[in-house]
């Protein structure tokens, strides 16, 4: 019966987090594309089509931030996120976010900026503070120290559709590519 499944699921230690009018509903949709904690515990997670809920597990409270209620963001898909520090990174169909937390500021990054693509499927932030970012049409890197955002279709061609990235033990990485293009490996 569901309240003894419950009773197990608590006593393992699993919460199930679910979209909902009642108070202890704390995403805002429950179709998850991407989740990250960050260094103070919240959980940010991003849905298939209603933005990014930030959930305060302390508190049992979230915070949810979205094309209605912030212009920084550009599109509600959030495929991904990460974080470095104070900083989080959001993945969206229309480019990158990044939150400040401590500066409480909120920046876009678009082809505009210099992505090579606005749909950004994947990122992974780097030990040398590069922000890799695979797109529909290509990869760019974000170093997150100087905003500089470089242009790898020279590595990788503009029509390469990068869905997933891994970086191993010993610093290679690996990016999993869509449209039956496989697995690219970068020494």
């Amino acid at each position: 019966n569901d309240k003894y499944k419950y009773e197990i699921a608590m006593k393992n230690g699993i919460k199930h987090y679910k979209a909902g009018l009642d108070d202890d509903y704390l995403l805002n949709e429950s179709m998850v594309h991407g989740d990250y904690e960050d260094d103070e515990g919240y959980l940010w997670v991003g849905s298939k089509s209603k933005g990014l809920s930030i959930i305060d597990r302390d508190n049992q409270s979230s915070t949810f931030i979205s094309t209605e209620n912030n212009s920084v963001i550009l599109d509600n898909t959030i495929n991904d996120i990460t974080g470095y520090k104070n900083l989080i990174f959001i993945a969206t169909d229309c480019g990158i976010i990044k939150i400040d937390k401590e500066s409480k500021t909120m920046k876009s990054y678009t082809t505009e900026d210099g992505l090579v693509n606005d749909y950004v499927k994947d990122i992974l932030l780097d030990d040398n503070k590069y922000l890799w970012i695979g797109t529909s049409n290509g990869l760019s890197i974000l170093n997150i120290e100087t905003d500089e955002i470089i242009d790898m279709r020279d590595v990788i061609s503009e029509s390469t559709y990068v869905k997933h990235m891994y970086k191993d033990s010993e610093g290679n990485y690996f990016l999993g590519l869509l449209r039956d293009e496989g697995l690219c490996y970068i020494s």
